[in-house]
């Protein structure tokens, strides 16, 4: 009933209670109990132990992983305002007045190249969302009123504080796809109180979105060479592409994707030796025109996923092999192998294949 008379009203019934409890602070209050009220609603409230356990059980990670964001959030912006108004951090004051002059003469284009444009532009959107924001409150009347001294906040929070804190999140989603919740939770609260890490993203410069492309890069690089795809290595591509972006170094995260498709490669090329044998079965041979390092990464344990999940293998001579679902095995004799050399998984048979290519 408050929150709606209000709005009605445009009053503050409560302004007494101001600077205490100000308009703000009741909205936040109002919005948090509406939405505690919908989840009791919807989902009750727990009866027992049992059910307290189990609901902590399933919402522990976010809540924690909330806490860890919550963290890192406010010890890089507690920090970011320090020195204002003025910049005492190397080459940063020049980075602003550089953002400005595009903003102020119309062109996007930042003319020089000591770093690539991601900066640029994060810091051009940042001024003009100030701008646009303040603008009709008087602050500026003209966009060329915006002097360097205003905008270094909205640089360090745009380039320095989000990025840095989106870092953290990475750094969690990139732990647990490698080694579980654990690691995940682990590595994005080391990554979000490391002293160096908080320290460089107080700052207007292009180290922390440095960081957060570099880790998305690594991340959907794994996700490309698990799951392949054109969509998914399009995406890959583009954030390696972002990276090398924000500094010209960054361009090191090219290598994990070019293996990355070179292993999805080499695994589409061994899916194709599995082919419908004349007498019933499965029978592995190279297909006419296909690539000759097929038959050798299928010799080294590649397997086809949607083939029943069976790593066949190449055998020594064609016509003498073994059983493989009531038919037989037959392949060209690429490289010599013992019979009872073990079957290898598809990681080791292209590290194998890398290695000989080398020699």
């Amino acid at each position: 009933m408050l929150s709606t008379a209000t709005i009605l009203t445009n009053a503050y019934y409560l302004q007494f209670l101001e600077p205490t409890l100000s308009r703000k602070t009741l909205a936040l209050g109002i919005v948090a109990v509406t939405g505690l009220w919908f989840l009791v609603g919807r989902f009750g409230l727990p009866r027992d132990r049992t059910e307290v356990l189990e609901l902590w059980a399933r919402g522990r990670t976010p809540v924690v992983l909330a806490l860890i964001l919550a963290v890192a959030f406010s010890l890089r912006y507690a920090g970011a305002g320090s020195g204002l108004p003025q910049s005492y951090i190397p080459d940063e004051y020049d980075y602003v007045h550089s953002y400005l002059v595009m903003i102020k003469r119309g062109d996007m284009n930042p003319r020089w190249w000591h770093h690539p444009s991601i900066q640029p532009y994060v810091n051009v959107a940042a001024y003009l969302v100030a701008y646009y924001s303040q603008a009709s409150s008087g602050r500026w009347p003209r966009i060329h009123d915006l002097q360097v001294e205003d905008a270094l906040l909205w640089g360090r929070v745009a380039a320095g504080v989000i990025p840095g804190t989106l870092a953290v999140l990475a750094a969690f989603f990139l732990g647990r796809r490698m080694f579980g919740t654990t690691v995940g939770l682990i590595a994005s609260a080391l990554l979000a109180v490391a002293p160096g890490v908080v320290e460089t993203s107080q700052y207007n410069k292009p180290d922390s979105l440095l960081v957060l492309f570099c880790t998305l890069s690594v991340l959907t690089t794994l996700v490309y060479l698990d799951r392949g795809g054109a969509r998914l290595a399009f995406a890959a591509g583009a954030v390696v592409g972002l990276a090398v972006a924000v500094k010209y170094n960054a361009a090191l995260v090219l290598l994990p994707f070019l293996v990355a498709v070179l292993f999805r490669q080499a695994e589409e090329l061994a899916g194709g030796l599995v082919v419908e044998s004349d007498r019933g079965g499965l029978e592995a041979r190279r297909p006419q025109g296909s690539h000759p390092l097929a038959g050798v990464l299928f010799r080294h344990g590649l397997k086809r996923q949607d083939q029943a999940h069976l790593p066949f293998q190449v055998l020594q001579e064609p016509g003498g092999g073994r059983e493989v679902n009531s038919g037989r095995a037959f392949a060209e004799p690429l490289i010599p192998q013992p019979e009872t050399e073990p079957r290898q998984g598809g990681g080791v048979g292209c590290l194998q294949l890398l290695c000989g290519t080398l020699r």
